[in-house]
């Protein structure tokens, strides 16, 4: 990549290297090299690499090749929107993760008292344009629930219980839905642990309602946009909006806040959610499912946890499970960097259900997930 003399005219570039950022002069800047990273307009990020050609650099961010563009993950590391983030050569040590369905760390699971906390959109279920349409395979839903036969399973997602359940089809599994705020046990019974209610306020969940409607009323007429409300949070998709109004959802999504102080707002992808501002998240649920599960469990402290996500919102949990002597998977297309999450390995979505399989294959051997799809998944 070239960046002319008259871009680099105006430009002050910021250099994130382990936290400190530095500023580089136009000099410094010099014909840019990079050959594992492309420009991208500040203006949004969509899908694919635009022509930023006629762009001053001053508008535009690097980005790696290696980021998924869709995680809107170098959006947190620019505060400005005329600052271009990039990674210092000479020091950067990150190199690709290594891949979950190495045949050595699958033989190192196998050998332990594992339990497993799997988000949906992205992870379990394909990333679709349309929200109520993200099915799982049925080969997916013999292997989770051949799993559960086997192993503690958890599903932490940003969806409702009731939205998962009906999508899953499946018995035998924790559900800590709304981003870990209301969690529930295998026969959907109410654990003895933070009541969604309580921990929210009754304060929050009357500005969610708000806030449905709210964006509803602004945003209803952008065709293909889409508000979720998934209980103790709300959803704005603008997946299948025109790109040029990718930007009015998030502003009228940001200006919103301004009303509803009880509220803050997390990106994921091509997603803007707005949830009770309280100090809970992924993360937290997996710690306190996971304390729950070692007290009832005959492995007390040597259940292993091991968390498979694929957003930004995952990273709480990626952290946690570290945390907690565990390990995190990352769900992405293609490689990913390892200082660009908290997880400890990667995964493409398709290959997902081929990593839990072989684990069950591994438990209860090949026939567990060969048995009829009806007496696997119990009654619907």
């Amino acid at each position: 990549m070239d960046v002319s003399g008259k871009q680099r005219k105006s430009s002050i570039c910021k250099l994130q290297n382990s936290g400190a950022i530095r500023t580089l002069t136009p000099a410094e800047l010099g014909p840019l090299e990079l050959p594992n990273c492309f420009v991208s307009s500040t203006q949004r990020m969509h899908t694919g690499v635009h022509d930023n050609s006629h762009l001053p650099l001053e508008s535009c961010f690097l980005l790696s090749r290696h980021t998924n563009l869709t995680t809107h993950g170098s959006r947190q590391l620019m505060n400005t929107p005329s600052a271009a983030t990039v990674k210092s050569p000479e020091s950067s040590a990150a190199s690709a993760l290594p891949d979950a369905l190495d045949p050595s760390f699958l033989r190192s699971l196998s050998s332990r008292a594992c339990c497993f906390f799997l988000d949906y959109d992205g992870t379990l279920a394909p990333i679709v344009n349309e929200p109520d349409r993200a099915f799982i395979s049925e080969e997916t839903r013999q292997v989770v629930s051949a799993l559960a036969a086997a192993h503690p399973v958890g599903l932490v997602s940003g969806r409702s219980n009731d939205k998962l359940r009906a999508f899953l089809q499946i018995g035998g599994l924790f559900f800590a839905g709304s981003h870990g705020v209301d969690i529930v046990g295998p026969a959907g019974e109410e654990i003895d642990g933070p009541d969604p209610v309580t921990l929210v306020g009754p304060g929050a969940l009357e500005a969610l309602k708000r806030a449905r409607a709210a964006l509803d009323a602004a945003l209803g007429d952008i065709p293909g946009y889409l508000t979720e409300d998934n209980v103790y949070c709300i959803s704005a998709h603008y997946r299948m909006v025109d790109p040029a109004q990718h930007e009015r959802v998030r502003e009228t999504t940001l200006a919103l806040l301004q009303e509803l102080p009880l509220l803050h707002h997390k990106e994921g992808k091509m997603v803007h959610e707005l949830r009770p501002a309280v100090d809970w998240h992924k993360g937290k649920a997996v710690e306190w499912l996971l304390q729950l599960l070692r007290r009832s469990s005959a492995s007390a402290d040597s259940l292993y946890p091991i968390y498979l996500g694929d957003d930004v919102a995952d990273e709480d949990a990626f952290r946690a499970v570290q945390a907690l002597g565990g390990v995190g998977i990352k769900v992405a297309r293609g490689s990913v960097l390892s200082d660009a999450t908290a997880a400890t390995r990667s995964l493409e979505q398709p290959q997902v259900v081929h990593f839990l399989k072989a684990l069950v294959d591994s438990r209860e051997g090949a026939s567990v997930v060969q048995q009829d799809s009806e007496s696997a998944i119990g009654p619907r």
